[in-house]
């Protein structure tokens, strides 16, 4: 035998040895680098995690019930459980417990969708159910889809019909994505929260089902009945869940932004803090420098609406701008001013008046003018039962074709929500006649957009709304304290005298602004700007303008007429009365602040 052959074996065993080695140091490599994940996702890690939690067999059971799991990782548990959002200003509360301030930020949190009370369950199957069976169905759900191609007052009474079903469903959509205790439930968690429930398969079949009917329809009617509203949020429910805060809102052109620099300019001085949007329609409407003008103000932001609204079709424009401001301004309780509307005291006194705490919406009355009798076209858009308020209405009993004036309009919108998306759709797609179309606008049925707030309320069945009890009426010079003399001169009348003369007889004075008084016969605010005319300069203008002032007597006919008022060129109303009323030292103050901030401005 060679002497070699012993030195072979001994290689071979040394050969095998080192791959012994180094295959023990892979497989340790191998356990060492591999990762918590893949061992989960493996039976030998799942039975591992068994030995260590002894939870596997609750996992596995919820995982048959739910669907496949997936990974374990805080990313994968945001995606796969319902995200909570805390936001104060959803909460049914009174109007007057609402803060004073700029809307704040909502606070998200994540709730797990497994860890619910027998209360909460209960709580939230039963708002699941009653919105299921609020869902039209058959030719009823047919017809409320189908498209919108009336016109006049057949359309009127149409949207009435549809919104007042979709007011209800909507109320419903939102109770189901709303906990007991105001949290905010996503929409892409129910499906799960729904498998959740103590429900038999057939029970929770039928309530997935029922869910997503009602869903589909939310979406349909929302994208057929206020197409324009959702640009910005997609849905209403996540634009209804912004509004915050209470706050001023105003609107404006180049032209007018003088107005707005003296009227917030007052409101500060008169100790009104509220933040204030200034809604503007493009670069066009109000310029850059303008826009930077405005915003030195304090509490003033500027905002496009234009970006804000889907107007393919038509245009957004003018007075029409009004309620979609109020709509899209953030503010839960949005306090809508005109650019030439000046108050006597600060506004803010308004969101404490009885009637908006009580209805959460307050507009005010318009001249009571120009009798006229609309009671059929009422009882023909509105759908019965008619509220007390329609009833009393001017445009019912036939004392006025005018019953509110829009220069100022208080709502709270939580409360007031769909009735607002209608009030917007009526100046929107719905304003304007098309003779080639055969379409009549909202606009020639009644004077521009100040009646369609009321409308919208009374046609979205929503009666929780007043006017202010205040009345109205006018300020300015008492006719005779300016005599002509044989030379065309100018000769000036004291008040005492001029009163002496009009003793016993009626009282008229004439002017533009249309004047609002508080419940005490004091005047609150006014509307018209400060001089008789806007292009007037403000050099022109001083604190003898505002003499006197006259509210509107009860409403009267003489031979089949109201002659309150005469309305003469560029809006001058002249109104008579049996009596006049003189500012107080404190209101005269009030009205030279306003003229010497309006002339600071210099709005000519």
């Amino acid at each position: 035998m060679s002497i070699y052959a012993p030195r072979s074996r001994l290689r071979r065993r040394t050969i095998i040895c080192r791959g012994l080695a180094l295959l023990l140091t892979a497989s340790i490599c191998y356990f060492l680098l591999v990762s918590p994940t893949q061992v989960q996702a493996s039976p030998v890690g799942r039975s591992s995690l068994k030995s260590q939690g002894g939870h596997a067999e609750e996992r596995e059971a919820r995982d048959s019930r739910e669907g496949p799991a997936e990974a374990a990782t805080p990313a994968a548990k945001r995606r796969t459980e319902p995200v909570q959002v805390t936001l104060e200003e959803s909460k049914a509360r009174t109007p007057s417990s609402s803060p004073a301030t700029a809307a704040p930020t909502a606070e998200i949190k994540t709730a797990s969708v497994d860890k619910h009370s027998k209360d909460d369950d209960a709580a939230f199957a039963k708002a699941l159910q009653h919105g299921i069976d609020l869902l039209p169905t058959g030719l009823a759900l047919k017809g409320l889809l189908s498209p919108i191609d009336e016109t006049g007052v057949q359309l009127l009474r149409g949207l009435g019909d549809r919104v007042r079903v979709f007011a209800k469903a909507f109320a419903a959509w939102e109770a189901i994505h709303t906990t007991n205790v105001g949290e905010i439930l996503r929409e892409d968690g129910i499906i799960k929260r729904i498998r959740g429930l103590s429900k038999t398969k057939a029970e929770v079949r039928d309530l997935v089902k029922g869910y997503d009917a009602l869903r589909s329809y939310i979406g349909s009617s929302e994208a057929r009945l206020f197409p324009g509203t959702m640009a910005m949020y997609g849905n209403h429910m996540t634009l209804h869940r912004s509004f915050a805060g209470r706050g001023i809102v105003l609107t404006a052109g180049n032209d007018h932004v003088p107005y707005l620099l003296t009227g917030i300019t007052t409101f500060r001085r008169l100790g009104c803090d509220l933040p204030i949007e200034v809604m503007y329609l493009g670069d066009n409407d109000i310029s850059a420098d303008l826009r930077d003008e405005l915003e030195k103000l304090p509490g003033v932001i500027t905002r496009d609406l234009k970006k804000m609204v889907n107007d393919v079709g038509w245009e957004l424009a003018g007075w029409a701008a009004k309620p979609w401001a109020i709509l899209m301004s953030s503010f839960r309780e949005a306090l809508f001013i005109d650019a030439d509307a000046l108050f006597l005291t600060s506004p803010t006194a308004l969101f404490d008046s009885p009637q908006y705490t009580k209805t959460g919406a307050l507009f005010f009355l318009d001249r009571n003018i120009s009798p006229e009798s609309k009671r059929g076209w009422l009882r023909t858009i509105i759908p019965p039962p008619y509220s007390a308020q329609v009833k009393s209405s001017r445009l019912w009993t036939g004392e006025s074709g005018h019953q509110q004036e829009s220069g100022v309009v208080l709502v709270d919108k939580w409360k007031h929500f769909v009735p607002l998306l209608l009030c917007a759709r009526l100046n929107g797609q719905d304003r304007d006649s098309d003779s080639d179309k055969g379409k009549q606008g909202v606009y020639d049925m009644v004077y521009g957009d100040k009646e369609t707030f009321w409308l919208s309320w009374e046609l979205a069945g929503d009666v929780e709304y007043s006017f202010h009890q205040g009345g109205a009426g006018v300020m300015g010079r008492l006719n005779g304290t300016e005599e002509i003399d044989m030379e065309g001169k100018v000769k000036q009348v004291s008040l005492t005298e001029a009163a002496e003369a009009h003793k016993g007889k009626n009282i008229t004075v004439c002017a533009p602004q249309l004047l609002h008084l508080d419940t005490d016969g004091r005047p609150l605010w006014f509307n018209g700007w400060i001089s008789k005319d806007k292009n007037e300069r403000s050099g022109n203008v001083d604190i003898s303008a505002f003499q006197v002032f006259l509210e509107e007597p009860e409403y009267r006919v003489a031979n089949g007429e109201n002659n309150m008022w005469e309305i003469h060129e560029a809006n001058v109303c002249c109104l008579t009365a049996p009596k006049f009323s003189t500012f107080t030292k404190e209101e005269k103050e009030v009205l030279q602040m306003i003229l010497d901030t309006a002339k600071s401005v210099d709005w000519s």
